[in-house]
């Protein structure tokens, strides 16, 4: 269990150092939104001028103005039905003699036209701004994890190295110790990894990280038990340390025991012997106070 936590957390820390690209922003469906209606205008423009150019005579200009529409709305998506009546609109009034009228549609057309393209160049700005920013946070918070991943393996590691290091001492395994500064030096280097999240050269030190901590615990995992005659000898001398104290705690208790009852013996012949004593003494006094006195005796 301790070593898939280990390997874990070291395949995190291995794995933080690309943050993930940062999602649509607010502004980025605003821009959406005003650049879908620049093009639904645009394509609503292009057919009304294709429907005013059937009406040309035909010719030179005709095949031109006709080819070139063609390939500018094969390139726009479909017109929305209200900018398509609108773009209409206009042509008709001009074709039927209503050139003022269509030329101030025009020109308020236009006038839309450029206050929107404003407004998309705004946008653009902004979204490249939040991007920015957007990066730069999942950047930081990229970083933090990334360094408590370093962190939290460097005290796996060192917990384990200490623990192997007094297993190896306790038991005589000499191979034990080996083992644990080896955890402890990968302990140490991804404390080192962790001030350098960030740099080039994370990646590098987290990678020594993984593969000498599992190559450590691995080492110190088969030569446990290996020693495992050694193992079964020190615990032959915990059951018989263990019985012995248990023999010595029996033998307390016992002896507590006959004591007590040594001690109510005792005090039951005492205050026997207090109320022989006690009886005898009242006695005495109800003998006293029962006899008469004797008389005096008279003179010659």
């Amino acid at each position: 269990m301790k070593t898939k936590l280990l390997l874990l957390n070291a395949c995190l820390l291995a794995g933080c150092a690309s943050p993930d690209l940062p999602g649509e922003t607010k502004t980025e469906a605003k821009l959406d939104q005003a650049e879908q209606m620049q093009l639904s205008r645009a394509a609503a423009a292009v057919d009304a001028a294709k429907s005013a150019n059937e009406a040309n005579p035909d010719g030179l200009a005709k095949t031109a103005t006709a080819g070139e529409l063609d390939v500018a709305d094969a390139n726009l998506p479909a017109a929305k039905l209200e900018d398509a009546r609108e773009a209409l609109a206009r042509v008709n009034a001009a074709l039927t003699g209503q050139l003022s009228a269509a030329q101030k549609a025009w020109n308020d057309a236009a006038a839309e036209g450029k206050e929107l393209q404003n407004k998309v160049d705004f946008l653009e700005k902004q979204v490249v701004a939040e991007r920015a920013a957007a990066a730069a946070n999942e950047k930081m918070a990229n970083d933090r994890r990334c360094i408590n991943a370093a962190l939290t393996v460097g005290g796996l590691l060192s917990v384990a190295a200490a623990l192997s290091l007094a297993t190896g001492m306790y038991f005589g395994w000499l191979k034990l110790k080996y083992g644990a500064a080896g955890l402890g030096l990968c302990g140490a280097l991804a404390f080192f990894a962790a001030t350098q999240v960030g740099t080039a050269h994370f990646n590098f030190l987290a990678t020594l990280v993984i593969i000498g901590g599992v190559a450590a615990a691995s080492y110190c995992t088969w030569h446990g038990f290996a020693g495992g005659n050694t193992l079964q000898t020190k615990a032959g001398g915990f059951d018989q340390a263990f019985s012995a104290l248990r023999k010595f705690a029996g033998e307390m208790a016992t002896d507590t025991e006959t004591d007590a009852k040594n001690i109510w013996r005792w005090l039951g012949v005492e205050l026997d012997r207090a109320h022989k004593a006690l009886v005898a003494d009242w006695e005495k006094l109800e003998e006293a106070f029962a006899s008469k006195p004797n008389p005096p005796k008279s003179g010659n």
